[in-house]
């Protein structure tokens, strides 16, 4: 499993690299090459857990994330060729030409701060998220330990089911993206084509946040962006809204 979920983090990867690159006014806006992230559900599936008794539902183990109200927002909605979400009206813009279905929050684009979302039709997945597909992500990520420092990494609850939560905060250096050239998560020409390295090591330190959940038998992933603790609220209600109001295509 460990193999598979390492090409979906690589995948993660360059798609941060290149919104990080758009929001700032970068070329980044032409479709990328990006590595596969679809794998087989037989592949990532590796220990189901039983349903949960009542009484789990009732008092789960994992910290719950309250769903938002999207009752009292109005929406509006992108999709592509995979997946169709919803985001509140107003507030957020749709990258064109950016894939995965990525947005930009209106007032920090083309800043270097822009604050971004995006959403992925990852794999199909049949089962829930587990324990062992926690701790598998995870080591999929230790390649890039100290460039990607992780505050939160665990499984919390949300519409009933767990689902993945992590908090990260990333750097680029001249060595993080000298290990990203050697691990493929990104080109040689993918930098030559978005004015070089320094482009990247101008981008300041960022906050992720990564969600994973299961819905319809499909995993999605979700990643936010932010640079301040004010924004990162914005950032999860809005992943929040996005995982609630998914729908495959």
């Amino acid at each position: 499993m460990k193999n598979h979920l390492s090409k979906i983090v690589m995948a993660l990867l360059i798609v941060m690299t290149l919104l990080l690159l758009a929001g700032c006014g970068g070329t980044a806006e032409a479709e990328p090459q990006t590595p596969e992230a679809e794998v087989p559900s037989e592949e990532i599936v590796t220990d189901q857990p039983e349903e949960p008794a009542p009484e789990e539902k009732d008092n789960p183990k994992y910290p719950v994330i309250e769903l938002v109200d999207i009752g009292a927002i109005t929406l509006e909605s992108e999709q592509n060729d995979v997946l169709k979400v919803s985001y509140p009206a107003g507030e957020w813009t749709h990258l064109e030409g950016v894939d995965p279905l990525s947005l930009a929050y209106t007032e920090t684009l083309g800043t270097n701060n822009a604050m971004n979302v995006n959403a992925q039709l990852t794999a199909e997945y049949p089962g829930t998220l587990s324990e062992v597909d926690l701790e598998g992500l995870r080591g999929s990520f230790e390649q890039f330990e100290g460039y990607i420092n992780f505050n939160v990494f665990e499984l919390r609850m949300f519409n009933g089911a767990p689902a993945i939560y992590t908090e990260s905060v990333m750097k680029y250096t001249d060595e993080y993206i000298d290990l990203m050239l050697e691990t493929g998560a990104i080109t040689q020409q993918f930098l030559d084509e978005n004015g070089g390295r320094e482009v990247l090591l101008n981008i300041p330190e960022t906050a992720q946040i990564y969600f994973y959940t299961v819905k319809d038998g499909n995993l999605y992933t979700y990643i936010g962006t932010y640079y301040n603790e004010e924004q990162k609220q914005i950032v999860m209600d809005t992943i929040n809204i996005m995982a609630q109001t998914t729908e495959a295509v």
